[in-house]
C-alpha cells in the first residue's frame, strides 16, 4: 500500500452511547499502532483507554478504518486517536534470496509513518514535528541555534531565564534591575529584611502594625487593639435588638404603657408609676 495521508491523528466529542464509532483516514499496520485517549473537556485529566477492554479497531487497508467504544462516554470527554508506529524494523533480507517487492514496499511505508509520528510534516516553518508541536521550541529564522536547558543539577530549585541575547540560563533570584517595576519598589520597598521594614515603607503606623499583629477578634478589639471594653464586645456581639435590650438592662415597649398623664412601667411583678 502507500501512504498517503499526513495526518496521525483524529478527535471527535463523546456522545455518551455504547458503541460510538470513529473513523479515521491515516493508515496503520496494527491496531496496537493506536493510543486512544479520552480527555475531560472541564479539568484536562487524561485517561488511556486499553484496545479490546474500551475499544475495538477495524483496519481499512490504505484509508485508515474505523474505532469501536465498548461504553458510552460522556460528552464532558473529547476522544483522541493517535496512531503511534512501533520502532522496530521487521524486515530482514537474505543475500541472494529472492526479490519481494511488496515487502519492501511495507518496510518504506512504516518508515513513512514512523517520519510523520515523530517528525512531522507540517508545512509551517514554526512546526516541524507532531512531537515538538507540544514543546517550547524557537522559530526556524531565529539566529540562535539549539537552545538547550541547564542540566538538572543548575536547573534545581531555579527559575528558567532568558537572558539579553536570548541565550537559557537558571537563576535562583532575578537581579531587581532586569524587572519592570517602579522606583520605589525597586530601591526601597523589595530591598527591606523584614515584613515591620515594608510595612514602615508603606506608611504603617505603629498603632497600625500593632494591629495586624493581632490573631484574633478579641485581641483586636480588647485593650491591646481598639481598647473596646468587654461590656461593649458583648452588646457587638447581639443578633436582636431584644438581646442588646437585655445586656443594656432596657425595658422591652411591651412592658411601658400609658394612662392618662401618667407612664406606668412594668417590670416582673413590679408596677412604676
Amino acid at each position: 500500500m502507500t501512504v498517503s495521508s499526513t495526518s496521525n491523528r483524529t478527535s471527535v466529542v463523546g456522545n455518551a452511547t455504547a458503541g460510538q464509532q470513529i473513523t479515521f483516514s491515516f493508515p496503520i499496520a496494527t491496531s496496537s499502532e493506536l493510543v486512544v485517549i479520552k480527555r475531560l473537556v472541564a479539568t484536562g485529566d487524561e485517561t488511556i483507554l486499553t484496545l479490546t477492554t474500551d475499544y475495538t479497531v477495524t483496519i481499512n487497508e490504505d484509508a485508515g478504518g474505523t474505532v469501536t467504544l465498548v461504553s458510552a462516554i460522556a460528552s464532558t470527554y473529547h476522544i483522541h486517536i493517535i496512531r503511534v508506529s512501533g520502532r522496530t524494523q521487521t524486515l530482514r533480507l537474505v543475500h541472494g534470496g529472492s526479490f519481494n517487492a511488496e515487502n519492501i514496499e511495507d518496510a518504506i511505508d512504516r518508515l513513512t509513518r514512523l517520519v510523520t509520528d515523530y517528525v512531522g510534516t507540517s508545512s509551517s516553518a514554526t512546526s516541524q514535528s507532531f512531537g515538538l508541536q507540544h514543546c517550547l521550541h524557537e522559530p526556524v529564522t531565529d539566529t540562535i541555534v539549539g537552545m538547550e536547558i541547564p542540566n538538572r543539577i543548575d536547573r534545581a530549585e531555579a527559575y528558567l531565564y532568558f537572558d539579553a541575547s536570548g541565550n537559557t540560563t537558571a537563576v535562583n533570584a532575578f537581579d531587581p534591575g532586569t524587572l519592570a517595576v517602579t522606583p520605589f519598589m525597586e530601591t526601597t520597598f523589595l530591598v527591606n529584611a523584614n515584613a515591620g521594614a515594608a510595612l514602615d515603607d508603606l506608611g504603617f503606623t505603629a498603632k497600625s502594625k500593632s494591629l495586624i499583629a493581632l490573631s484574633t477578634n478579641a485581641a483586636w478589639l480588647g485593650s491591646g487593639g481598639l481598647g473596646v471594653t468587654a461590656f461593649a464586645q458583648s452588646l457587638l456581639l447581639d443578633s436582636t435588638a431584644a438581646e442588646a435590650r437585655a445586656t443594656l438592662d432596657v425595658l422591652g415597649v411591651s412592658n411601658i404603657v400609658c394612662v392618662g398623664d401618667a407612664v406606668v412601667c412594668r417590670d416582673n411583678e413590679v408596677v412604676t408609676i
